[in-house]
Parts: structure tokens; C-alpha cells; sequence
């Protein structure tokens, strides 16, 4: 197999949003950076960022199989 061309490269993907229980944020996993992480964003999308410090999410183990699986809750 050769190299993958800028065609071929797989998307992130952002799986498993949940609500804050105040509604005012979503928490979901991604792997936008290159590794599952924790995100977080307002309801309509905006100011998308890690919800934990670089040296917190080196501790969160994230494994998925894309199952319609539940991994984040907010209690």
C-alpha cells in the first residue's frame, strides 16, 4: 500500500454528544487532534475546545468500536 494522498484521509469523527444537565454546554469525544478526546461546545456549535487540560485527557483512557454506545456522562 502507498501513502494516502489529501483525498484519502479519513475525517474526524465526533461521537457521543451529551448535555450538560443545565443545557448549557454538550461534551462529545473526538478525534479531530489525532487522538480521542473530551470536547465540549455551546448548544449551537460555537466555541468548540478540550474540556479537560492536555495532562488530564493523557489520563482518560477512550476506546470505541462505533457501537451506538453511551461514554459521557455529566454526573
Amino acid at each position: 500500500m502507498g501513502d494516502r494522498g489529501p483525498d484519502q484521509i479519513a475525517p474526524p469523527r465526533n461521537l457521543s454528544p451529551a448535555w450538560s444537565p443545565d443545557g448549557g454546554q454538550v461534551a462529545f469525544v473526538t478525534n479531530r487532534t489525532g487522538r480521542w478526546e473530551i470536547w465540549a461546545m455551546a448548544p449551537d456549535g460555537s466555541n468548540q475546545h478540550p474540556l479537560f487540560a492536555r495532562e488530564v485527557n493523557d489520563q482518560i483512557q477512550i476506546q470505541t468500536d462505533y457501537a451506538d454506545e453511551h461514554l459521557i456522562s455529566w454526573h
